[in-house]
């Protein structure tokens, strides 16, 4: 089943991911996640046998778990997340006030050095 990226979440204090997703039948998900690629707007996400494809490429992608999505939920999730790049600002430094569990920062923000997780 192929499935559409709409929007994203990261969350530093678990080091998992969010994405809602949206099937060709307008049925919309929330796709709790964690690995070493991060879901984006726009990207097409491919459930098969053989694993999960993004883009038509197999990633490294373990499903927590999907929820029916509602925009109640998503903003839970929102308002749960610090993460300083949920919120579509353009950062060239990331304050990390809290600690997170991201080894590389999913928007591309270098991490403060006391904030490296080791």
């Amino acid at each position: 089943m192929n499935w559409e990226i709409k929007n994203m979440l990261v969350c530093p204090d678990s080091g998992t991911a969010y994405a809602v997703a949206a099937s060709p039948g307008d049925l919309d998900i929330i796709v709790w996640y964690k690995g070493s690629y991060f879901l984006r707007p726009g990207n097409m996400l491919t459930t098969s046998d053989l694993g999960l494809f993004v883009n038509g490429r197999q990633r490294d992608i373990e499903l927590i778990s999907c929820f029916p999505y509602t925009n109640s939920l998503w903003l839970y999730f929102q308002v749960r997340t610090e993460c300083p790049g949920n919120n579509n600002q353009l950062l060239t430094n990331c304050p990390c006030e809290a600690r997170c569990l991201f080894p590389y920062c999913p928007y591309g923000v270098p991490h403060n050095t006391p904030c490296l997780v080791t």
